[in-house]
């Protein structure tokens, strides 16, 4: 699968019940579901649920109605068996066999959230080994990385037909951490290439398998 993206831009939708609905669900609607959350907990007890570790009471009002502060570094990780970035006709940033990812910064993220993604990506199983299965790492398949920011990843679709990017992280700060990102990835011993950030890309690869995957820093998805 080839893929083309002019000044890439690239937003996840989806159709499933949103975090805070089902939290609502779980309260009040009788039926207690674990959360994916380390603020909240609910339990059933005797058919009751108990809410605690609750660090704020409207937080309760905020995940319901989806305001919340909270956020996470995105990716879209493809593995590839090519991938290149051009800027202004010129190819700034080429690697073979590999993945590319797209990686978006929000506005709270920090270099926990860095490291959790460098980590994580690196040592994803998602090359063949010699029976086809995949249980191989970049590192053990001896490929490389072509990292591409990303801040269309948090655009939000749910209302209108314009999307909102207010979740994205500023461009001092999208920098600071995209460079850092590389720069964890590299200590690792991959062979790191990137685009340019801010810039006008174009972006192409062709998607081997094709296998796509989307990782977040705080493992909603």
């Amino acid at each position: 699968m080839i893929n083309e993206f002019s000044e890439p831009v690239t937003i996840i939708m989806g159709t499933g019940i949103h975090k805070s609905q089902l939290f609502a669900s779980s309260l009040w609607g009788g039926h207690c579901r674990p959360l994916e959350s380390d603020t909240m907990r609910t339990e059933s007890r005797s058919g009751s649920c108990f809410r605690h570790r609750l660090r704020k009471r409207d937080l309760v009002a905020q995940l319901i109605s989806g305001n919340t502060s909270s956020s996470s570094m995105r990716a879209v990780i493809q593995r590839v068996s090519s991938a290149s970035v051009t800027v202004d006709e010129e190819i700034v940033g080429q690697i073979g066999q590999g993945v590319c990812v797209l990686l978006g910064v929000a506005t709270g993220d920090t270099m926990d959230d860095v490291a959790y993604m460098a980590n994580k990506i690196v040592g994803l199983r998602i090359f063949e080994d010699d029976d086809g299965k995949m249980n191989r790492s970049l590192a053990e398949a001896g490929g490389a990385m072509l990292v591409v920011s990303q801040f269309t990843l948090y655009g939000d679709c749910r209302k209108g037909r314009r999307p909102s990017f207010v979740g994205a992280a500023g461009p001092e700060q999208g920098s600071a951490l995209y460079e850092a990102f590389v720069e964890a990835v590299r200590e690792q011993g991959i062979t790191v290439e990137t685009g340019r950030f801010r810039a006008m890309m174009d972006v192409a690869l062709v998607n081997d398998g094709p296998v796509t995957l989307l990782v977040d820093s705080q493992k909603t998805f």
